[in-house]
């Protein structure tokens, strides 16, 4: 099993692509990826997988792996309700086979983390590092 350490608490639903995932409580969405296109089990394919994050109000986090690509349905900083969709399930990332990979977190690196651009100097701005932890690509938006 992949679920060790502080995946001991996870569990994986075997879900059909396409397949509508709803919100298991209520929040803010806190993260989203979903650019990545493939999924297989193969290492390297670990750190491409298309999820949600939703930020609840104690300040938990519901994350929501291997979700299809442009597979989200709302985008950061959106609120949603509990048994709302938020998302079509998918095959992206690390996975043996089409399924949903949910789990709370108390902590979203994605959400508390910065990247600090210091060359050239005019692009010294702080961004949001979501995509570059996940995929090595910074986020499309102009500096």
């Amino acid at each position: 099993s992949t679920h060790r350490g502080t995946l001991c608490y996870s569990f994986d639903f075997k879900l059909a692509v396409g397949t509508p995932v709803l919100a298991a409580r209520g929040g803010i969405i806190a993260a989203v990826v979903d650019h990545f296109r493939g999924g297989g089990a193969k290492a390297h394919l670990a750190p491409r997988a298309n999820f949600v994050a939703v930020r609840h109000s104690d300040g938990s986090y519901a994350r929501y792996y291997h979700l299809k690509e442009k597979g989200s349905l709302y985008k950061v900083g959106e609120r949603v309700g509990r048994g709302q969709q938020i998302a079509w399930s998918g095959n992206t990332g690390y996975t043996g086979g089409p399924h949903l990979h949910f789990d709370l977190v108390n902590l979203l690196p994605e959400e508390t983390s910065t990247l600090r651009i210091v060359s050239p100097k005019h692009c010294r701005k702080r961004l949001q590092s979501v995509a570059a932890a996940f995929s090595c690509e910074l986020p499309s938006v102009p500096l």
